[in-house]
């Protein structure tokens, strides 16, 4: 899943869902698995990050790639794709009305 809003225009969006096909030292090559743009090839490249809060008087910055792997998603995540399949765990009560 990735992580940041890359290109907006391409699909490259928060919550996209990818399928890694390359993974290289700066680049990671990808298949789209969500919105109008499937099985198109993407590259996504290594980002310089650093928290926006630190306690410290200096800047950590790190490189790594904007995705995560995920096996599940939350509601508000999905919010706006269409699923073929889907599967709820509803072991806890998730309603305010149970």
């Amino acid at each position: 899943m990735l992580l940041r809003n890359l290109d907006q225009v391409e699909g490259l969006c928060n919550g996209s869902r990818l399928i890694i096909t390359r993974l290289a030292n700066h680049v990671i090559g990808a298949k789209m698995i969500t919105g109008n743009k499937d099985d198109q090839d993407i590259y996504i490249p290594q980002m310089s990050m650093s928290p926006s809060q630190s306690p410290w008087p200096f800047k950590l910055i790190r490189k790594q790639f904007p995705i995560m792997l995920s096996y599940a998603m939350t509601i508000n995540k999905s919010q706006g794709q269409s699923l073929r399949f889907v599967g709820l765990c509803l072991s806890t009560p998730v309603f305010s009305h149970s």
